[in-house]
């Protein structure tokens, strides 16, 4: 609705203005913003009756449709029983967790050769779990190849 009233005010200033200004030079340049009005004004009108027209026929169907509804009942759908959570399965201990452990156990610390002995790693990766192991801060090294705990 305020699309429509704009619209007419625009068309009606528009005439106005074609009128008034035509007739000189500016008037033709200032004529140019009238017939906008006219065109913008034009639009406007149109747009605004599309949309009453829209607005209208909605509302009578509405009101005819919750005349003839019936009430429904809606189906009740069964809750199905929560599934009991399985126990968490523990965790296998990694190789770090295994040389850790028996460097945590030793009270003067241990060696490469004792650590190979107990776990069966290769000395290379008996070197990288003690490199990991000193980055996290949990072992210390007292001298080259023998390990404490921190």
């Amino acid at each position: 609705m305020k699309t429509l009233i704009g619209g007419a005010i625009a068309v009606a200033i528009g005439i106005i203005g074609v009128l008034v200004w035509w007739k000189s030079f500016f008037a033709i340049l200032a004529g140019f913003i009238p017939v906008m009005l006219l065109l913008g004004g034009g639009l406007a009108i149109y747009l605004g009756f599309d949309e009453l027209k829209d607005t209208m026929g909605t509302e009578d169907d509405q009101k005819d449709d919750d005349q003839y509804k019936s009430p429904v009942e809606k189906p009740i759908k069964e809750v199905a029983a929560e599934p009991k959570p399985e126990p968490k399965k523990e965790k296998e201990m990694t190789a770090g967790d295994t040389v850790f452990n028996i460097i945590e156990k030793s009270k003067e610390g241990v060696d490469t050769a004792t650590l190979q002995k107990e776990t069966g790693f290769t000395t290379k990766k008996i070197h990288n779990i003690v490199y990991k192991l000193k980055k996290q801060g949990k072992i210390i090294s007292e001298r080259k190849g023998f390990y404490k705990k921190a």
